[in-house]
C-alpha cells in the first residue's frame, strides 16, 4: 500500500491508484465525494475510514450509465475521469449536476475540457464526447452536461512537435445577464488580438430560460490553434474585477502561453506527463516545458510507475509503462 503522509493530496493520485490497482493511504478527506463516484463505476473498489487516515483500495473499472452531483465545480471530476474512464470494460456515461462554470481562475471550466483537452487525448487515442445541456454558474450551479467515455486498449505513444499558431478562437459566455455583457467582451479581444492574428473568431453564447442556472455570470475564453495544437485562457467575473480588466488578463494569459510554447500549452503539462507514463513502451517525444511544478509531480507519478524522462533540444523522451486496459473484456 502507498502512503502519503502530506494533509493535501491531488486527485490524480486516484488515477493512479485505479489504473496501476494499487491501494493508497491518506489524511485529505476532501475526496469522500470523488471516491463515492468511483465506487459507483468500480463496486469491487474499497473505501476504509479510519481515525486519522483513509484507505483506499481499487477494485476493477467497469463503467457504464451513472448520474452524479458533485460537491465542487463539475469540471474538476471530468478531467481525471477522462484516463480512469479509457480503462473502463466498457463505455461510460455520466450526467453530471452541478456547476459548470465558476469558483476560482485556477479551475478548469467545461468549455477548456470541451474544447482543449477532448482533442489532446485524440492524439493519444483516446476518445470522448462531452455535451453541455444547461450552464450552471456558481454559486448555485444547476447546470447538466453529459460526459461520454470510449475504453481502449492502450495509450498510445506519441511524438509531437511545437507548430505555427495560424488562428485564434474564443467564447465569451454569459448567464442570466445582458447580452452587452459579450458584446464588449468579444469587441476587446478584437481590437487587441486582430493585428497578431488575422484570422480571428470570437463567438457568443448567451444563456438564459431552460438553458441556464438562476446565478448569473459572464466568462470568456480564449484559444490559440495551431497544426492539431491548441493554447487555452480563461477567466470568470469576480468580485472587485471589472469586464475590461478580466477579458485583459485573458488576452494576456493567452500570449503567455504562445510565448512559453510547445507543443501542447503549459498548463496541461502535468496531464501529458500522465497519459505519457501510462503509454505503450515506446519511446514519447513530446516538446514541452517542465517547471518546478512539473517536476513535483513527476515525483508523485513514479510512487506508481517506473518513470524516467530526458531532455534533448527542447523535447521530452520517456518510454511509457505499457498499459493495458486489463477490465476490457475483447482485448
Amino acid at each position: 500500500m502507498i502512503e502519503f503522509e502530506e494533509e493535501k493530496i491531488g486527485i490524480f493520485v486516484f488515477v493512479f491508484s485505479m489504473i496501476t490497482r494499487n491501494p493508497i493511504k491518506f489524511k485529505d478527506t476532501s475526496f469522500k465525494d470523488f471516491m463515492s463516484l468511483l465506487k459507483k463505476i468500480s463496486p469491487e473498489t474499497e473505501i476504509k475510514e479510519f481515525d486519522n487516515y483513509i484507505e483506499f483500495i481499487p477494485g476493477s473499472i467497469i463503467g457504464g450509465n451513472f448520474s452524479h452531483e458533485p460537491q465542487n465545480i463539475i469540471s474538476d471530476y471530468v478531467l481525471p475521469l477522462l484516463i480512469i474512464l479509457s480503462f473502463a470494460r466498457k463505455d461510460t456515461v455520466i450526467k453530471f449536476f452541478g456547476i459548470t462554470n465558476g469558483i476560482g481562475n485556477n479551475v478548469l471550466s467545461i468549455d477548456v475540457i470541451k474544447n482543449v483537452y477532448l482533442k489532446l487525448i485524440q492524439d493519444f487515442g483516446m476518445n470522448a464526447d462531452l455535451k453541455i445541456i444547461k450552464r450552471g454558474f456558481y454559486p448555485e450551479g444547476k447546470g447538466e452536461i453529459e460526459l461520454k467515455v470510449y475504453n481502449i486498449g492502450q495509450i498510445k505513444f506519441v511524438e509531437k512537435d511545437e507548430k505555427t499558431i495560424f488562428k485564434i478562437r474564443g467564447l465569451a459566455i454569459s448567464n442570466r445577464l445582458n447580452s452587452l455583457t459579450t458584446t464588449k467582451m468579444v469587441e476587446i479581444v478584437q481590437t487587441n488580438l486582430k493585428q497578431i492574428c488575422k484570422n480571428l473568431k470570437i463567438s457568443k453564447d448567451i444563456c438564459g430560460g431552460s438553458d441556464a442556472g438562476p446565478s448569473p455570470g459572464y466568462q470568456i475564453v480564449l484559444f490559440a490553434e495551431g497544426n492539431n495544437m491548441i493554447y487555452y485562457s480563461e477567466e470568470i467575473n469576480r468580485e472587485n474585477k471589472k469586464l475590461e480588466e478580466i477579458t485583459m488578463n485573458t488576452i494576456h494569459k493567452l500570449l503567455q502561453s504562445i510565448d512559453v510554447g510547445g507543443a501542447y500549452d503549459y498548463k496541461a503539462t502535468n496531464f501529458i506527463l500522465t497519459l505519457m507514463s501510462l503509454s505503450e513502451k515506446e519511446c514519447n517525444k513530446i516538446k514541452i516545458k517542465i517547471g518546478k511544478e512539473n517536476k513535483k509531480y513527476i515525483e508523485l507519478i513514479k510512487q506508481f510507475l517506473t518513470f524516467q524522462i530526458e531532455k534533448e533540444e527542447g523535447f521530452v523522451l520517456c518510454y511509457g509503462n505499457g498499459i493495458k486496459n486489463i477490465n476490457r473484456l475483447n482485448l
